[in-house]
């Protein structure tokens, strides 16, 4: 028998060659983590708008007027001898002969004339009247309104490189990536 390679020999080296090629094509894939941000939304604080009585002096100066009485004397000459009627006495209402001859007599005209004269005056005066009355003075809203404004964030990412390493490869062999 003579050492020739049978056909099934053959055919394992043809496969083992094919094995060869396809094994060259070998790869691997290389990942990196990446920084992704979103955003939410979160409770920032709390704010409630609430009205509180504050009590406070407040002086106001107002002009209040009043009346006051002056006497004022006239010599008798100066003042017109007016009918006792002008003057607001009853003389008129007497009506008869008795009643005018009554009131001609001296101690008649004079007591008559003292009951007429006296004379009644009310003085006013304006006095202040505080009140309190609410009025409205301003209107306080709370309103949203969004801010945009950038802001950097860093993180430490990390990412894989392919070392090749084997015997009889040289430094130009090996891959970083």
């Amino acid at each position: 028998m003579t050492d020739r390679p049978t056909d099934t020999h053959l055919r394992d080296d043809d496969q083992h060659d094919a094995d060869l090629r396809n094994d060259s094509d070998a790869s691997l894939v290389t990942r990196r983590e990446e920084l992704r941000v979103r955003t939410e939304q979160v409770a920032r604080g709390r704010v409630v708008l609430r009205k509180r009585v504050v009590e406070e002096e407040q002086t106001i100066t107002v002009t209040v007027r009043r009346e006051e009485l002056e006497v004022v004397e006239e010599d008798a000459a100066d003042v017109s001898a007016a009918p006792l009627h002008d003057r607001g006495s009853d003389a008129e209402t007497l009506g008869s002969d008795r009643a005018q001859d009554e009131a001609r007599r001296p101690e008649a005209r004079l007591s008559e004339a003292r009951a007429d004269d006296d004379v009644e005056m009310v003085l006013y005066a304006e006095r202040p009247v505080v009140t309190m009355e609410v009025v409205p003075v301003e209107r306080v809203m709370l309103r949203r309104s969004v801010t945009t404004e950038e802001r950097t964030i860093s993180s430490d990412v990390s990412h894989e490189e392919i070392v090749v390493e084997g015997d009889g490869l040289d430094h130009a062999d090996r891959l970083d990536t």
